[in-house]
């Protein structure tokens, strides 16, 4: 398996306070990885800093490396706009533009310099088929994304991050604020839209049972630290310490054996 993301001896400050401690870590190419640990961890944080979002907060000192690709992605030629066009981000809130479906997903092909509209329609038709959202859309891609519904707004927004087709695809609790109905919907489509794509999708959840449905790899953090990094039968059958035995395991006892069955992973 080929590496896609590897950070070397990171280190974030805010201010006084190290939020990253020495955090060495590969994510694996064309797989999914979930991060999971309580509030406060330095799962958001360390997510920030794989497409340098962490370069809008004050007072933020880094040290140590993070390449893409081989390429150490806080070089100072590294231009941030390009990078994220590689390293997209979903957020956890909905967050269309206040503009039409059509000129939310036009919207990033159109700042890199696409503007033959034959080109652009194929890019939103793909794109919002690919978020599972086309279908329901067809007939008002010009009225305004915020009258869409809360599952609707985050698959419009995952379409906007598709439409550049990028390497790497972040999701920062991409369903938490959705209802339970639309949360088991955007479940599946992600899962589609990493087979269907072939990205390297890196997610955080704040529920075990969603990063064990959903990944290939999880790691687990607590304090600024990485406790366990593997595969979700891994870190079940062979916690590395007793944290993730409590975190992890006590939680998870009585549900591994049906979200193995789930997933189609054997035991």
């Amino acid at each position: 398996m080929s590496v896609k993301i590897s950070s070397k001896n990171l280190n974030l400050h805010y201010g006084e306070k190290h939020a990253l401690k020495d955090v060495n870590l590969d994510i694996v190419e064309n797989k999914i990885t979930a991060f999971i640990g309580p509030s406060g961890c330095g799962k958001s944080t360390f997510l920030k800093t794989l497409n340098r979002m962490n370069d809008y907060v004050n007072n933020v000192k880094i040290d140590g490396e993070i390449t893409l690709d081989g390429e150490n992605i806080y070089d100072p030629r590294v231009d941030t706009t390009v990078l994220r066009k590689k390293v997209g981000m979903v957020f956890q809130q909905p967050n269309p533009f206040p503009m039409s479906i059509y000129d939310n997903i036009a919207y990033g092909p159109r700042i890199h310099g696409i503007k033959n509209k034959k080109k652009l329609d194929e890019i939103v038709e793909k794109s919002l088929k690919a978020a599972a959202l086309y279908d329901e859309v067809a007939d008002r891609l010009h009225t305004s994304a915020l009258g869409l519904s809360g599952g609707q707004q985050q698959r419009v927004a995952i379409a906007r991050t598709l439409a550049l087709n990028p390497k790497v695809i972040l999701l920062d609790e991409p369903i938490s604020a959705l209802d339970v109905t639309n949360r088991e919907i955007m479940k599946k489509e992600l899962k589609d839209i990493q087979r269907k794509f072939n990205s390297t999708m890196i997610f955080i959840t704040h529920e075990q049972e969603e990063a064990f449905y959903l990944s290939d790899r999880i790691m687990v953090m607590s304090e600024g630290k990485i406790e366990q990094l593997d595969t979700p039968k891994n870190i079940y059958d062979h916690p590395a310490n007793q944290y993730i035995k409590d975190f992890v395991v006590a939680h998870l006892d009585h549900k591994f054996e049906s979200l193995l069955k789930c997933t189609g992973r054997s035991l």
